[in-house]
C-alpha cells in the first residue's frame, strides 16, 4: 500500500525517509504559509518546529509530494 505526503524545505530528503519512495514531484499549496510553532521540551531538550498555517488566498508554500510504499 502507498501513501502521498506534502514536505517542503529541508524536511524532505530522500536520507531521511526510511521506506521506499516510489515518486517525488515538485508541489505548491495556495492558501497557506509557512510559520514557527511554540517551542516545546521533551526529555530535556528545546525543540522548535516550522509548520504550516492558513493564509491568504495569494499566499503559497513550494514543495514536493512524495508517495511511499509502505512495508
Amino acid at each position: 500500500m502507498s501513501a502521498t505526503y506534502f514536505g517542503f524545505g529541508s524536511l524532505v530528503s530522500r536520507a531521511s525517509i526510511a521506506v521506499p519512495v516510489v515518486t517525488i514531484e515538485p508541489a505548491r499549496i495556495f492558501g497557506h504559509r509557512r510559520a514557527w510553532c511554540q517551542p516545546f521540551s521533551r526529555n530535556g531538550l528545546e525543540f522548535a518546529a516550522l509548520g504550516l498555517e492558513t493564509g491568504s488566498a495569494t499566499d503559497c508554500v513550494d514543495g514536493v509530494c512524495l508517495t511511499v510504499e509502505d512495508e
